[in-house]
């Protein structure tokens, strides 16, 4: 569902996330993945398993 997978990307941390019900798009909107340091500093606190890959 929508809220399933609102509640899942909000428990990642992001800033915002919004869904246009009318089209069913959701959209992220995240300071660390704009700001290469701080989306490392992100990555870096998650547990080993949780990682996503580093982007570069």
């Amino acid at each position: 569902t929508h809220a399933a997978s609102i509640a899942e990307l909000d428990s990642m941390g992001l800033d915002t996330v919004r869904l246009d019900a009318a089209s069913g798009r959701v959209e992220v909107v995240s300071r660390a993945y704009d700001d290469p340091a701080a989306a490392e500093r992100a990555r870096a606190a998650l547990p080993p398993r949780e990682r996503p890959p580093a982007r570069g």
